[in-house]
């Protein structure tokens, strides 16, 4: 399973978002017990600033640890200007195939 986390905010809040990053990497480490960074960080400018993209496979049985051990990293961030996040889960193709059978 993929937990996917999106945030988006204003290109003015850039650089009150990197300072916040490192602080909130620090204090919430990536846990690879929970989820390991398949890509730590994907960045794109779009028309409402920037986008950002991370994406973590989730240790068997540990979604909702993970889920809540993210979303306590991101509510860090919920006082900027503008900054909006959220997070999804994806099922990997192992999953995907026992749903239907196979």
């Amino acid at each position: 399973m993929y937990l996917v986390v999106s945030e988006v905010y204003p290109n003015n809040a850039a650089k009150e978002v990197a300072s916040l990053y490192v602080k909130a990497i620090t204090k919430y480490p990536h846990n690879d017990s929970l989820a390991v960074p398949i890509v730590p960080a994907a960045l794109r400018t779009i028309l409402q600033g920037i986008e950002s993209l991370s994406v973590y496979e989730i240790k068997k049985g540990k979604a909702e640890d993970a889920v809540n051990y993210i979303s306590t990293r991101l509510m860090m961030f919920n006082d900027i200007q503008g900054y909006r996040w959220t997070i999804n889960l994806y099922l990997n193709l192992e999953e995907a195939l026992k749903l239907v059978g196979m």
